[in-house]
């Protein structure tokens, strides 16, 4: 079992996944500065929607992608299974756009009561369709381990997608229909470039027994793949009608700056560890590494969200104008909650790797059922807050469920010691944050990036790493340039 092949490749899709997202989230000062308050909310809701639209389309075809790839790779059967793939998210897609057109017109109409917004809810379904077929055919590298064509295309689409905004919300004024067309052009264009190149390597065909297998394997994913999109989705869409379009802003800026944290290290640490745990489930050494992998998620999410919470104090302002600073407050009460997004991947692989999807669907079916009264209720009381209280809870709730399902499937023995180290890092590292956040800058810089490199010291120096583990970081840390005596000084040679 090769953990360097998984460091690697978890450094790969960090690159390729935050190229996009972080292009994404690079646009954010184009859009508050070219579209109005309100209008930027209804954007931030529709993209919302996209997401949910995404694992509807998908029906959980990824994952399965994922899953089956190297058994039908083994029998010169990838064809088949890379066609009915294709041919379940085709109908799904058509099958979308319609209930779309039918359903989420009038429920948008009741929230946005000005304009005509047929158009609007039809480019987001189309965006939603275009997107999931390019994540869903780049999962094949995903599959084959080939992060760095996935990082080709991920640049790519990362372009295409500034040059577009570009073009549509700049040069031709088009508004938010312009950001719509953005995401419909820039998705298209990799779903088809990426196509051409692997059916035509691979062929292509449609296998009845294939589409059941991975209707089966896939479907009761699709709550698991879309319960914290459901509740978000449906906060904001309360939040819209309680506390109006600028109050949805202010909030979906705020969890567009943590969700840093989750493309930067949650996001690509689940698209290595997936298939490096399904290739390796009959590994005796697996377990055992599924809880290092663990900690050491949690160690380097607490080393990002100080990041995020350190240098957006007066970013906030300065990107985005100072009508948005109210959303920085709100990154130390997101970020708690996103953390456990990691340990719900964890725990969902213990029940995968014995093909338990359909305990996952219903644990987090059953869990969004209950966010979507805790969220009218809460969000009614407290507007912003109440959202991000549901979200907590829930986040939460699901992980622990979730992973007590997994223990009994799948038994693991975390690193209890180095995961309540790891939490006390992040608790101690926001709050000094939080604590020193309407200081001077001469105070509120050095303070805590002094107690940052004191736990860093500590972590290296001390006895959370064993030797092997000191060893790897060893030899990293030497392919960039880091002195060796300063890596003898630190207790790593």
């Amino acid at each position: 079992m090769n953990l360097r092949l998984f460091g690697q490749n978890a450094i790969i899709y960090t690159i390729g996944s935050t190229v996009l997202r972080f292009t994404a989230f690079l646009m954010l000062p184009l859009y508050t500065h070219y579209l109005t308050k309100s209008d930027f909310g209804l954007f931030q809701t529709l993209l919302l929607t996209i997401q949910i639209m995404i694992t509807i389309v998908d029906v959980g075809i990824r994952s399965g992608i994922v899953r089956f790839l190297s058994e039908y790779e083994k029998t010169n059967k990838l064809k088949k299974l890379l066609g009915s793939a294709l041919a379940i998210n085709l109908l799904s897609g058509i099958l979308l756009i319609l209930a779309s057109l039918t359903i989420l017109v009038p429920i948008f109409r009741l929230m946005v009561p000005q304009g005509d917004i047929t158009l609007l809810i039809f480019l987001t379904s189309l965006a939603a369709v275009f997107q999931t077929l390019s994540i869903n055919i780049m999962a094949y590298y995903r599959a084959r381990n080939e992060g760095l064509k996935y990082i080709v295309f991920s640049i790519a689409a990362a372009l295409i997608l500034v040059l577009s905004n570009i073009v549509f919300l700049i040069l031709l004024k088009m508004n938010l229909e312009g950001a719509l067309f953005a995401q419909v052009i820039t998705y298209s264009l990799v779903w088809i470039a990426a196509s051409i190149i692997i059916f035509s390597k691979h062929g292509i065909a449609v296998s009845k027994s294939t589409v059941q297998k991975l209707f089966k394997f896939g479907a009761p994913l699709v709550f698991a793949m879309s319960g914290d999109l459901i509740t978000n989705t449906t906060a904001v869409y309360l939040l819209t009608y309680f506390r109006g379009l600028e109050a949805v802003a202010v909030y979906a800026l705020a969890f567009k700056i943590a969700q840093i944290a989750n493309m930067s290290v949650i996001g690509p640490f689940q698209m290595a560890y997936e298939p490096f745990v399904f290739a390796h489930k009959d590994d005796p050494e697996i377990k055992k590494t599924i809880a290092s992998l663990l900690s050491y998620l949690l160690i380097v999410y607490a080393i990002v969200s100080f990041g995020i919470v350190y240098l957006f104090r007066d970013l906030t302002a300065i990107i985005f104008s100072n009508s948005y600073t109210d959303s920085y407050l709100l990154l130390f009460l997101i970020l708690p909650g996103m953390g456990f997004m990691g340990l719900q991947y964890v725990a969902q692989s213990l029940l995968h790797i014995n093909n338990k999807t359909h305990i996952t669907g219903i644990t987090i079916a059953s869990v969004t059922l209950v966010s979507l009264f805790l969220n009218y209720f809460f969000i009614k009381m407290w507007g912003i807050y109440g959202i991000i209280l549901t979200y907590n809870i829930i986040m939460t709730g699901t992980a622990l469920i979730l992973l007590a399902f997994g223990m009994k499937v799948f038994p693991v023995k975390f690193e209890l010691k180095r995961f309540l180290i790891g939490g006390t890092i992040f608790v101690l590292l926001l709050s000094t944050v939080f604590i020193l956040r309407n200081t001077p800058a001469f105070i509120f810089y050095p303070v805590p990036m002094l107690l940052f490199a004191v736990i860093v010291f500590y972590l290296l120096t001390g006895k959370f790493f064993d030797s092997e583990e000191k060893t790897f970081l060893n030899e990293y840390l030497s392919k960039t340039g880091l002195p060796l005596s300063f890596r003898k000084s630190i207790g790593l040679v």
